[in-house]
């Protein structure tokens, strides 16, 4: 899509309508202040990268924001058997990209990073992997 029809054709997010030019966030543009994030008003895109655990995999942010204890990644855990998980095995060391709305993450309880679930697959929530690097 080109970047006029981006601020022609609307697009429905929880927050409104809005177009396909004013509902996402660009990771690398955001605040470093998790708080400022806006992942429930916008679809929140960027770099990411994808590892495997024992139940889960794991959506980790390139970008880093600001914590206790210096700049920490986003990390998104998603259950094996979620319906988000679909092909994450095959990005394990890939680059990919993140496209999520849903809850701000928060601060884990070890303090190494912004932790979230990925959100339920809804109409307005939800957790999109690619292979490569989107950017606006």
């Amino acid at each position: 899509m080109s970047t006029e029809e981006r601020s022609v054709y609307p697009l429905r997010v929880p927050a409104g309508d809005r177009t396909y030019a004013s509902a996402f966030q660009f990771l690398r543009d955001a605040s470093p202040d998790i708080a400022r994030l806006g992942s429930e008003t916008h679809i929140v895109f960027g770099k990411a990268e994808i590892r495997a655990g024992a139940n889960y995999y794991f959506v980790d942010t390139v970008k880093r924001f600001g914590g206790p204890n210096g700049r920490l990644k986003i990390s998104i855990r998603v259950p094996n058997d979620a319906s988000s998980a679909e092909g994450l095995g095959q990005l394990v060391g890939v680059t990919a990209t993140a496209f999520w709305h849903g809850p701000v993450p928060t601060l884990d309880r070890t303090q190494t990073s912004f932790f979230t679930v990925a959100p339920d697959q809804t109409v307005y929530s939800g957790l999109i992997v690619k292979a490569g690097e989107y950017q606006p």
